[in-house]
């Protein structure tokens, strides 16, 4: 079956590669027809590690999705996440003729060009463009200025940038699994426009997406996208710290985590005992549910402090960040 009336976006993460296939239905519901999950070894901190290991998984996962759907995969849209994403806020003067006149279609896509106009160093590529607010003649905080009548017209927008070399990583390993990009998303900008609500967005909310070797930051506030930062901790960091602490294995550690892992040992009980095998010991341990969310304690409140940083930005002074939303 042929592509056209279907949509595919992959999450290229650390420690899986998800594909998900959705097609819009005649009554513009969204349905998904396929979807899948493989795991990927070739990837560290959100970049490409291992390209041959990375295109494996995403040939893989397309093609188990592709199967999912009966459809025949071309072109995907792929999330970017990683260290080097890097954000600012930007006011630019859009261009247009003198006089006072209707704010047209044009006249926004002027504005976008404009915002967009930017120096940039040679190792990077600008990724979104998203506006913000506009001015008209002085007037700020205008949402939507078409049809609106202006001699001036200033654009607020958020610019979202990225490495090159990173970026075409990324791109390369996913055109030798068979398929080519047709754009690439941040994924904090994925994940908000997924997991936030209208309202948290209106009244401002700080999204923070959890993966396995990154946690991506996406803050918002009177309905538009002000700050986004990724920070290179997730999952992995947190089962290496169990798998370092009691000499296991790292799926073991994995596994730990999962069953039993908490981030709150004080209300952990003591007597709740699990049994690991340590590589360092020829007899078993015995540790309690509670030594487990001490060492995950370390890790989480390590997390929360770098998001602090992340959020100690001038321009979010005056902007409510106490309202924190989790996914991953």
């Amino acid at each position: 079956m042929s592509q056209d009336n279907f949509r595919v976006a992959i999450d290229i993460g650390t420690t899986k590669v998800c594909t998900i296939i959705v097609r819009k239905r005649e009554d513009h519901r969204i349905e998904v027809c396929g979807i899948s999950t493989i795991p990927c070894k070739g990837m560290s901190k959100g970049s490409v590690a291992e390209s041959d290991s990375v295109t494996a998984a995403i040939k893989e996962s397309v093609e188990a999705a592709a199967a999912d759907a009966g459809v025949e995969v071309n072109t995907v849209y792929a999330g970017l996440t990683g260290s080097h994403v890097e954000s600012k806020n930007r006011w630019a003067n859009v261009p247009r003729s003198e006089g006072m006149r209707a704010v047209t279609n044009a006249d926004l896509l002027a504005a976008n060009k404009a915002a967009g106009s930017i120096d940039l160093s040679d190792d990077r590529q600008l990724l979104h463009v998203i506006p913000r607010s506009y001015a008209l003649d002085g007037l700020h905080g205008v949402r939507n200025p078409l049809g609106m009548h202006t001699g001036e017209l200033h654009v607020e927008s958020h610019l979202i940038t990225g490495s090159i070399s990173k970026i075409t990583e990324l791109r390369n390993a996913v055109s030798d699994a068979g398929v080519r990009v047709s754009s690439m998303v941040v994924e904090p900008v994925a994940s908000a426009s997924a997991v936030l609500t209208a309202d948290e967005r209106e009244e401002g909310a700080v999204l923070v997406d959890v993966g396995g070797g990154t946690s991506d930051i996406a803050v918002y506030s009177d309905g538009s996208l002000v700050h986004t930062a990724v920070i290179p901790i997730g999952g992995f960091q947190f089962s290496n710290d169990l798998s370092i602490a009691f000499a296991i294995d790292f799926e073991s550690a994995e596994q730990l985590k999962i069953q039993h892992g908490t981030a709150a040992p004080e209300f952990a009980g003591m007597k709740e005992e699990i049994t690991l095998h340590p590589m360092t010991m020829k007899q078993p341990l015995t540790i309690s549910k509670r030594e487990i969310g001490q060492v995950l304690k370390e890790r989480t409140s390590e997390l929360f402090r770098m998001i602090q940083i992340k959020l100690e930005e001038p321009h979010l002074a005056d902007i409510p960040t106490d309202r924190i939303v989790f996914t991953g």
